[in-house]
């Protein structure tokens, strides 16, 4: 393609975005706000992996504060009541997420059942009562299950896609929906929301950016906030360690504040009283821990080590139990934020993944279902299913149960990663079976609770300890890549247009590392991605090649 013909492409994509899209425009969202307590992160994790590590902990430290606030609000007050009645009359809770915030729903939703298990055992007397409360909380995951392990961008701007998964969980009169998004206007949660409210059930939002504001700018946002029945739980959690990386402290509060009014209301309906748990003031105490010398030292060093064998062509497998959907989360996670190579199935093409999940004790169906806790809920839509749905995709995306099932991240052996180092992850020693996968490994560490001198609070459904280990996989890996240049100050210069969000998100950190206008900047976004396209050399980062060339110009 020509020059001419790319600037021409270029031109005409930027003036249909300014003109039909103005809905993605999201520079006044708070979740996408620069830090200022994490200016200069990706300078500092190069030269010193512990001092960026301690810069996002100190983030997260701040984000306990903000939780104290909330758990004392009417707000999270009337949430945890209205899960309660929800679960005590029948009802199912039903977890609505899209991308980080769909990879937490699925977490608490497994570690719902487990509680549920555990606590039968604890309470043989109410087994029966566990047994139904166990299966009344599901998930819905923009893009279905297979979303967990590459994501479905192209779903997340369909609200009627929303709609109809929604429509086949049979959500209805008695369900709660608790629609998950931190900027309070992903599209296909809103469609979740909106399906779920027209059927007869209850809805409740839990948002990091103010409801209100975002309902005046945007009206896919306002048809839902504004409808009779639908709740909303405001989060002011500010901006992320790293622009606009939702998968951050937002999630992270999320995760918290939903797991303590479920895990409470499970408490309370098995035993008829309160678990007595303090969860802000066990969340401060988790954040002082991690903020401990030996906690910093420990996930500096570790990051600065995972960083030494990417940049030397090396490969992590981590191996979990319990925590392998935290760490799941995580390194799915890494490969749009940070534009590294993704997961790649069972006989497929491309560059291995640098980092990758293992069970050491199940086969790989055997691993999914104790990962998810449940069947799989996967898509299988065919072409004419999107076109009746009023939704052009092409092509259609291979997202049903058996490609999931592609991705072995069960027990069976691996030669091509097996050259590289085993990390395992969870609260300390590994499981029996670790030793012997671990074994066939060209190196071994571990990154555990213990290793940083993390003692979490005891709950039912573990919260703190998923939590921990949460913050931390997401602030190694954010360090580890900065550490790499994936980093321009706390913004993500190498990220993926896979949606319209990240169109608007890209254009904005132009705007900041070059001062360009937002037309401007979206122009020169969009040449750089026809670039791409068309095969020419450089960059494969929309955003990074921009301002490299921007720079290099001036």
């Amino acid at each position: 393609m020509s020059v001419d013909r790319i600037r021409e492409r270029a031109g005409e994509r930027a003036q249909d975005f300014l003109l039909h899209e103005q809905e993605y425009m999201l520079g006044f969202v708070e979740a996408e706000q620069s830090n200022p307590l994490t200016r200069g992160l990706g300078e500092a994790a190069r030269r010193d992996a512990r001092e960026a590590v301690e810069m996002i902990f100190c983030v997260d430290r701040v984000l306990a504060d903000t939780f104290a606030r909330c758990v004392q609000g009417e707000e999270y007050r009337e949430f945890a009541a209205r899960v309660e009645k929800t679960l005590r009359e029948g009802g199912r809770l039903v977890l609505s997420g899209c991308g980080a915030t769909g990879r937490l729903a699925l977490n608490l939703e497994a570690s719902w059942r487990r509680a549920a298990q555990r606590m039968a055992a604890e309470y043989p007397q109410q087994a029966q009562l566990l047994r139904r409360l166990e299966d009344q909380v599901v998930t819905i995951m923009t893009g279905g299950d297979y979303a967990l392990i590459k994501s479905v961008e192209c779903f997340e701007d369909y609200a009627e896609l929303g709609a109809r998964q929604t429509a086949a969980l049979n959500v209805g009169e008695g369900d709660l929906l608790i629609g998950v998004t931190a900027t309070a206007e992903t599209t296909s949660i809103l469609g979740t929301a909106l399906a779920a409210a027209k059927a007869g059930a209850k809805v409740q939002m839990v948002v990091c950016s103010n409801p209100e504001a975002v309902s005046a700018r945007l009206t896919r946002a306002r048809e839902v906030f504004e409808r009779e029945g639908v709740y909303a739980l405001y989060l002011p959690c500010g901006a992320m360690a790293v622009t606009g990386s939702t998968r951050m402290q937002s999630s992270s509060i999320e995760q918290l504040s939903i797991a303590s009014a479920m895990e409470e209301a499970l408490v309370r309906i098995v035993t008829g009283k309160s678990s007595g748990t303090d969860y802000a003031k066990a969340f401060t105490e988790l954040m002082q821990q991690l903020l401990s010398d030996q906690a910093v030292a420990a996930a500096g060093d570790y990051a600065a080590f995972e960083a030494k064998v990417y940049e030397e062509g090396g490969l992590i497998t981590y191996f979990a139990d319990e925590y392998l959907l935290d760490v799941l989360s995580d390194t799915t996670e890494r490969s749009p934020t940070f534009v590294v190579p993704p997961f790649v199935p069972e006989g497929g093409s491309g560059e291995p993944s640098w980092a990758f999940v293992k069970d050491p004790q199940r086969s790989t169906e055997q691993a999914w279902r104790a990962c998810l806790m449940h069947e799989m809920r996967c898509i299988s839509w065919t072409k004419e299913d999107y076109e009746s749905f009023g939704v052009k995709v092409d092509p259609v995306p291979k997202i049903s149960a058996q490609d999931l099932l592609g991705y072995r991240i069960g027990c069976e052996e691996a030669p091509a990663r097996e050259g590289g180092t085993a990390v395992w992850i969870g609260e300390g020693t590994p499981c029996p079976s670790y030793g012997a996968h671990a074994g066939r490994y060209a190196g071994q560490k571990s990154l555990t609770l213990e290793d940083l001198g993390v003692k979490t609070e005891k709950t039912s459904m573990k919260l703190f300890e998923h939590l921990a280990i949460k913050i931390v996989l997401n602030t190694i890996s954010t360090v580890s890549m900065g550490r790499m240049g994936r980093l321009t100050s706390n913004f993500m210069t190498w990220l993926n247009m896979s949606n319209k969000k990240l169109i608007d998100r890209s254009t904005r950190l132009i705007m900041q590392e070059s001062g360009l206008t937002y037309e401007e900047a979206l122009y020169e976004l969009m040449v750089s991605d026809e670039e791409i396209a068309a095969g020419l050399p450089g960059v494969t980062s929309p955003a990074q090649r921009t301002i490299s060339r921007l720079l290099h110009a001036k």
